[in-house]
Formats: structure tokens, sequence, C-alpha cells
């Protein structure tokens, strides 16, 4: 389908989409993303939960918290939530991907990084 995405490239094309359309993170506002999978193609939904402070290593950010609707994923596949920061061009700044409730990463940003 038109916009399909790894599930490394998601966070790439959902800041690209944020930034033509910051209403997209209205809270209670839903993003669908068409994945390709290992195994199949599929569109997951996020759904927008609302802004929140972040605290991160240089500072508190403000930030919007993205959670995949229940049912998106199917067994075996990884769950990604994120937080966007519309101040860093809606990049996200964390993101914690879930295989399930004992195995996770959580990644946060370590520094700002540099806008040209």
């Amino acid at each position: 389908p038109d916009g399909v995405q790894d599930s490394a490239s998601q966070f790439v094309q959902l800041a690209w989409r944020f930034g033509l359309d910051p209403t997209l993170l209205a809270p209670g506002r839903t993003v669908d993303v068409p994945l390709a999978l290992p195994r199949r193609v599929a569109v997951w939904t996020y759904e927008v939960l609302g802004e929140e402070e972040l605290h991160t290593g240089f500072g508190p950010l403000p930030v919007v918290h993205l959670k995949p609707r229940p049912g998106s994923r199917r067994g075996g596949d990884l769950e990604a939530e994120l937080w966007v920061a519309p101040t860093l061009r809606y990049l996200p700044v964390r993101i914690r991907i879930r295989q399930d409730d004992e195995n996770w990463i959580d990644l946060l940003l370590a520094r700002k990084p540099e806008l040209a």
C-alpha cells in the first residue's frame, strides 16, 4: 500500500507526517501506518495519548505520547510505543520496543540533536 514502511523507517515517516500536519497529534486521534513486517504487511494504528513532559539528560522536554492500539500486533510482532517532540521537529525522543511483558528495550535520546 501507499506509504508502507518497515518497522524502523516508520519513525522517520511519522516525524515527516507530523511536521506536515501537527493536528494528527491531537489527543484521542489515531494514526495509521502500513508496515512491512517479517511475514506480512499490516496497518498499525497508533493512539495519540496526549502531551507529557519527558525528563532527558538535557532537561525536561514536552512530548506527545503514542501507543499502538490493542490488537494492532499479532503474536511474534514487536510493539513500538513512542514519544515525539514537537520542539525537535517531531523526532521520536523515546521509543519503547516490547516483545512481551518480560522482553523489551527502552531507548531515550541522550543529548539534544543539532538541527540545521
